[in-house]
């Protein structure tokens, strides 16, 4: 760990371990409206693509440095 780490003072892999707690449990909330409807198979295909096509972007934008931190998403405090 060095101190340009873009995580701030802890781990790198922790700091990885919190952010795909969030891209996790959303995709684990919709499966519970249709558990037992669908094929396993639909649901590792549908988080992986709600994962990559609004998961990460909307992450990217916010934490990744994107124009909505620049823009004062939050606040005085910053990330």
């Amino acid at each position: 760990m060095n101190s340009e780490s873009l995580s701030g003072r802890i781990p790198e892999i922790l700091f990885f371990a919190f952010q795909m707690t969030f891209a996790i449990i959303t995709p684990a909330l919709m499966v519970g409206a249709y558990v037992e409807r669908v094929n396993f198979s639909f649901v590792l295909t549908f988080s992986a693509l709600w994962m990559l096509l609004c998961y990460a972007p909307t992450v990217h934008l916010i934490w990744g440095g994107g124009f909505l931190a620049d823009g004062g998403i939050f606040g005085e405090r910053g990330v």
